[in-house]
């Protein structure tokens, strides 16, 4: 037989995530865990490559560096 709180337990559920449509216990932002990590890791990814254009935009534009030899990749 089993107690009340093993019967709350298994009769538990968590809410579907809207983004991958998976069962969770936690929401953030609207969002499951996994799917609000993988938000984050792309807004990062997104903001270094916004700083990378932005320096080698700055770089071209001072005469540091050569268009040519970036586009071999020997900087």
């Amino acid at each position: 037989m089993q107690t009340q709180h093993e019967l709350e337990w298994e009769s538990a559920q968590g809410v579907i995530c809207p983004a991958c449509e998976r069962e969770t216990l936690r929401i953030i932002d609207g969002i499951c865990p996994q799917c609000a990590n993988a938000k984050e890791f792309k807004r990062i990814e997104e903001q270094e490559d916004i700083a990378m254009r932005k320096y080698y935009t700055r770089k071209l534009r001072e005469g540091t560096i050569d268009l040519g030899r970036m586009r071999e990749g020997l900087l």
